[in-house]
């Protein structure tokens, strides 16, 4: 996106031990993964593009994503960004892409 206001990077992870077990209270071992999801902020109007996972979304359009999108801009009064995605861990494979 042009204009870029700002960026930020999340790491992955991989839980080698007790992967469930955190839930409940319990150790696990974990470590950090080079890869994970690099995010650019730029004037918008509330939209998020992921293309790696095929994941395009704005604020109030009644998606699931849409509605945490729109939760978090205005927790941080940021309706007017949009914010390009680049992920280099997949969704949904257990290595943190969520948390990154």
């Amino acid at each position: 996106m042009s204009g870029d206001h700002g960026h930020g990077h999340g790491h992955g992870k991989v839980i080698l031990v007790g992967e469930h077990a955190v839930v409940h209270g319990h150790a696990a071992i974990a470590a950090g993964i080079k890869g994970g999801v690099t995010v650019v902020a730029s004037p918008g109007a509330g939209r998020l593009e992921v293309p790696a996972w095929s994941l395009a979304a704005a604020a109030d359009d009644g998606s699931p994503v849409g509605r945490a999108l729109a939760a978090v801009l205005d927790r941080f009064d940021a309706r007017g960004f949009d914010f390009a995605a680049e992920a280099t861990i997949p969704s949904r494979a257990g290595v943190g892409s969520s948390a990154a």
